[in-house]
Formats: structure tokens, C-alpha cells, sequence
């Protein structure tokens, strides 16, 4: 009876095993696909903030040339005065930043991800190892119950053949 329940709970527990094993490699699926999809939106956003900040340099030095000077005279259309080439120069740093911050917000969870993940396999295999324990345990309990068994078969055999040559002489 003892070799049936140690059986049944090697089997339980190798059961368990094969789910936390599969568990385990699901999880580390999505944290591979996820780590992909924020390094890709991290190269992204470092290109859109050199792209911003190009565009910014070069039409700030656009704007900042100087206006063409003309000799005013009667016949001359009316002044027209453009607004100052400065007012515009900041209006990209606003959108910059805030790319810049999205940026390192997904290189902290990248890294937060990745240690997380580090701390999960160390667990699963922390989890491994005393299964693999357990698992050698079991098998000697069974190999020791199934040696005593063999043991009290063989004395079983031997009691049933002296009962058996004890019952031939008393008829004969």
C-alpha cells in the first residue's frame, strides 16, 4: 500500500512539475515578445526625438536669418514687420522632453522586466531542484518497500512450504 501512495505522489508530483515547467516557458515567451516590443518603441522613440530636434536646429536657423533690408520709398508697399524669429525657437523642446521621458520610462521597465525575470527563473529552478530531491527520495522509499516486500514474499514462500511439508507428514 505504501509503494502505491509513494507512486502516486512521485506521479503528483512530477504532474506539478510538468505545469510549472510550462507555466515557466509561457512566461518567459511574453517576457521575451514584450522586451522585444519596447526595445523596438525605444528605437523609435530615439529616432523621432533626433528627427525632432534636426527639424528644430533647421528651421530655427531658418528662421533666425536676417530679413532683407529694403531702401523704403513712396511707391513702396506699406511695412510689413514679421514677428521675431526667437518666438518659435522653443516649440519642440516641449515635445522632446516628454519623448525623452517615455523613452526612459520603457528602459526602466525593460530593466525592471529583465530582473523580474531573472528572479522567476531562479525560483523555478530553486523549485526544480527540491522536485528532483523529492523525486530521489521517492524512488528510494519505493526501492526500499519494494525490497521488504520481496523480503516477506520470500518469507511468506518459505512459512507456506514448511506449513506445506508440515501437513505431508502429519498424513503421512
Amino acid at each position: 500500500f505504501r509503494r502505491v501512495l509513494f507512486r502516486s505522489a512521485k506521479t503528483a508530483l512530477q504532474e506539478d512539475m510538468a505545469t510549472a515547467l510550462s507555466d515557466r516557458e509561457a512566461e518567459n515567451q511574453n517576457f521575451h515578445a514584450a522586451k522585444d516590443d519596447d526595445l523596438a518603441a525605444i528605437g523609435l522613440l530615439e529616432d523621432a526625438i533626433a528627427a525632432m530636434t534636426n527639424y528644430a536646429s533647421n528651421n530655427l536657423a531658418l528662421l533666425q536669418k536676417k530679413q532683407p533690408v529694403f531702401e523704403v520709398s513712396e511707391d513702396q508697399a506699406p511695412d510689413a514687420t514679421f514677428s521675431d524669429s526667437d518666438k518659435h525657437s522653443g516649440a519642440t523642446d516641449g515635445i522632446v522632453q516628454l519623448l525623452t521621458q517615455i523613452k526612459e520610462n520603457l528602459e526602466n521597465e525593460v530593466g525592471l522586466a529583465t530582473k523580474s525575470e531573472a528572479k522567476a527563473t531562479e525560483e523555478y529552478d530553486a523549485l526544480r531542484a527540491s522536485a528532483d530531491a523529492q523525486e530521489a527520495a521517492y524512488d528510494a522509499q519505493i526501492t526500499d518497500l519494494t525490497s521488504s516486500i520481496a523480503a516477506t514474499d520470500a518469507a511468506i514462500e518459505a512459512d507456506t512450504n514448511t506449513k506445506t511439508d508440515t501437513e505431508a507428514e502429519k498424513i503421512g
